[in-house]
């Protein structure tokens, strides 16, 4: 379930506002959430552990997997369109991580750029994964993590968007207000469009329990993002 919720606004599609948005089941899309915070409020699970994905930067890697049968071994959160994340890993993954050197390992929130080569997104990935069997050459993108604090007062003037299942919650758009301030102020912890948000003021989990957390009012909102270069 891929749903919508928006803060602060009524938008032009189905969608909630602030008073509103605990009732997304009955007033958003029944397969999108979006949650358009403009104003200040504001894990992966199984075998990859979350203090993996700290990096210090940014780095393309390939990976070569020999399928176990059908399965390749990666997990994938394709709840966004544009991306294809990573949210665990077992089997035939999980192999080539036990021989592979800590920088070539596939761990939680890496970006799944190419199978054999040619470009997939959240809706390509699956059918291009399939079609290479029994053998596969993944190109991934390891996240940055970065760590922001923002005050009120102001406006966060971000959209995010999440699924049930998916690995935290994504920026969708990004406008005026405390996060792109943040970026100008801080231009090496800068944050950007389909950016993972994986914690919010101390608060990992599903991304029902991010959104909770957003909803609360708070002076300072911390966010934890996987940055994607």
């Amino acid at each position: 379930l891929n749903q919508q919720l928006i803060y602060g606004r009524r938008p032009v599609d189905q969608s909630c506002t602030v008073e509103e948005m605990f009732c997304a089941t009955c007033c958003a899309a029944p397969d999108k959430s979006e949650l358009d915070i403009g104003k200040p409020l504001v894990e992966a699970k199984g075998v990859l552990d979350r203090d993996q994905v700290k990096l210090g930067d940014s780095a393309v890697f390939d990976v070569k997997l020999t399928f176990e049968g059908r399965s390749h071994g990666l997990n994938i959160d394709t709840a966004n369109d544009e991306q294809a994340v990573v949210k665990d890993v077992s089997g035939a993954a999980l192999t080539w991580n036990r021989n592979a050197s800590p920088s070539q390992q596939i761990k939680a929130a890496d970006l799944i750029l190419k199978v054999n080569g040619e470009p997939v997104t959240g809706e390509t990935v699956h059918n291009k994964l399939a079609d290479a069997a029994p053998e596969v050459t993944v190109t991934l993108q390891h996240a940055v993590e970065r760590s922001l604090t923002l005050q009120k007062p102001g406006q966060l003037g971000i959209t995010v968007k999440f699924a049930k299942s998916s690995h935290g919650i994504w920026i969708a758009t990004l406008a005026p207000g405390l996060v792109q301030d943040w970026n100008e102020k801080h231009p090496e912890q800068c944050v950007a469009v389909n950016d993972r948000i994986i914690s919010v003021n101390g608060a990992r989990g599903q991304s029902q329990d991010l959104v909770a957390k957003m909803r609360e009012v708070s002076d300072t909102i911390a966010l934890v993002v996987m940055h994607y270069e």
